[in-house]
């Protein structure tokens, strides 16, 4: 073969290769056909681009949040499934044309998600099975998100940037989750291994009347949270299970933790912590007598699971964690940081529209001191500047009521004050959804304390069930 034949063809080999590799973490096959890779290993492929995109199955308010970080989300998406975890808690706020997309029911078949007529469909990865196969068979594509880790919360990323055309995008997603992630993996590995506590996580269910608390699997983002953040998580030495294990009170009582932290997905962790507070067996844990039971942050869902906001719940961890962090931490400035960085949000809409729902994020550490009329607590709630006194016997039961409250719950003239266990609200206004004045607040006594309890604002419902376990 003529040499310089020969080395034409190898260059014009190495333009083909070169060029290939400029596509990103995915190969175009012949006629334009994109394949996308997902956390996983598994190959999608997409005849171009997709312009009609249905998010469905369970745990759809972690896949749908983690696609909405891409602005091509408000056009593309045209179905998402509505579950308890509700798309309209949020959604609304970061997508003008939220009210156009078509709501699938709840549990929706393949036959249904069909109907929208969709190019590509996007689940959570352990939905494959039971919905998944059926959609495949239906030839329409099917992209897993798995979210569970922080590199598979990435390599997700990753995918959904090709999805939508928009590797740069997905490149400074990245950068922020690593570059946070980063930062406390720094100032939790200067703490000494001994002056590491121990906690442990808690997810509450109240499903059919009976009362459960479960544990994460050490697998799940959870654990890893912990970890991250400068904490034991006490749960390691169970045997895995696939997903939360439900633990009895003994279980609890033998680790007794240096610290508890409260799950409930519907966002009433802080009311059941009151209720605990007392109780027996939980009043004797070490958590509970050196005040060290947290309900777990929250806004619009909790921030322990595997949403976007777990960036938020690892940064606020580690400020619980270790209390001595809050001076490198600012939690208030991630939040603003966070929704307009990531959800293209304005200050005044995070202040008016995030702020009054955070639940478990105000203030710092509680202090406390003696005085005439018993244990006195005084804390900083946070953005306002206020400050709580409560005064009596039960302080602590009802400090945990007034900063967790509820949902889209926001105080001001914070002084609340208690005494020979009865609660007395002064000049007390409350700002539920929307800010619609609620007057006057209703007291219900609970056995030996008081708690505050609310009307709740209405909330578009179509789940029947609470957490990642049950389906979310």
């Amino acid at each position: 073969m003529n040499y310089k034949k020969l080395v034409s063809m190898l260059l014009v080999l190495a333009a083909v290769v070169l060029a290939a590799g400029c596509t990103g973490a995915d190969d175009l096959l012949g006629g334009g056909e994109l394949v996308i890779t997902d956390s996983a290993g598994e190959q999608v492929i997409l005849e171009e681009q997709p312009d009609r995109v249905a998010i469905a199955g369970k745990a759809t308010v972690m896949v749908q949040d983690t696609v909405y970080l891409f602005e091509e989300a408000e056009e593309r998406v045209v179905a998402l499934e509505n579950r308890r975890q509700s798309a309209y808690g949020f959604l609304p706020l970061v997508d003008p044309d939220f009210e156009s997309k078509q709501l699938l029911e709840m549990n929706s078949g393949a036959e249904q998600i069909a109907a929208v007529n969709p190019d590509l469909v996007i689940m959570k990865n352990f939905m494959a099975e039971s919905l998944g196969a059926s959609l495949e068979t239906l030839d329409i594509p099917v992209l897993y998100l798995d979210l569970e880790t922080p590199d598979a919360f990435y390599k997700d990323i990753r995918a959904l940037g090709e999805v939508f055309g928009s590797q740069e995008r997905a490149e400074e997603i990245i950068d922020f989750y690593q570059t946070r992630v980063e930062k406390v993996e720094v100032l939790a590995g200067d703490i000494p291994a001994d002056q590491k506590p121990s906690v442990l996580i808690l997810e509450y269910s109240d499903r059919g009347g009976e009362t459960a608390f479960s544990v994460p699997p050490v697998s799940w983002l959870q654990t890893r949270m912990v970890e991250i953040a400068g904490g034991n998580p006490v749960w390691t030495d169970l045997e895995a299970s696939g997903g939360w294990t439900v633990v009895t009170l003994d279980q609890i009582a033998s680790w007794d933790p240096d610290q508890i932290y409260l799950i409930d997905y519907q966002g009433e962790a802080a009311e059941v912590a009151v209720e605990l507070y007392d109780a027996d067996i939980w009043s004797e844990l070490d958590a509970v007598q050196n005040d060290r039971f947290y309900a777990f942050a929250f806004d619009f869902y909790s921030w322990d699971q595997p949403d976007t906001r777990w960036i938020l719940g690892l940064q606020w961890l580690a400020t619980r964690i270790h209390p001595e962090l809050q001076g490198n931490i600012d939690i208030q400035t991630e939040i603003f940081e966070f929704y307009q960085t990531l959800y293209r949000m304005e200050e005044d809409q995070v202040q008016e529209e995030v702020l009054p729902l955070l639940r478990g994020v105000q203030g710092g550490q509680r202090t406390h001191r003696r005085h005439a009329g018993g244990l006195q607590h005084h804390v900083d709630l946070g953005h306002t500047g206020d400050r709580a006194v409560v005064v009596g016997d039960h302080a602590p039961p009802i400090f945990h009521g007034l900063v967790g409250l509820r949902r889209r719950l926001h105080l001001d003239d914070r002084i609340v004050e208690q005494s020979d266990r009865i609660g007395i609200f002064r000049s007390l206004q409350v700002d539920v959804h929307h800010r619609h004045d609620l007057d006057p607040v209703h007291l219900l006594r609970r056995g030996d304390h008081v708690r505050p309890h609310l009307p709740s604002a209405d909330q578009p419902n179509a789940d029947g069930v609470s957490g990642r376990r049950s389906g979310l």
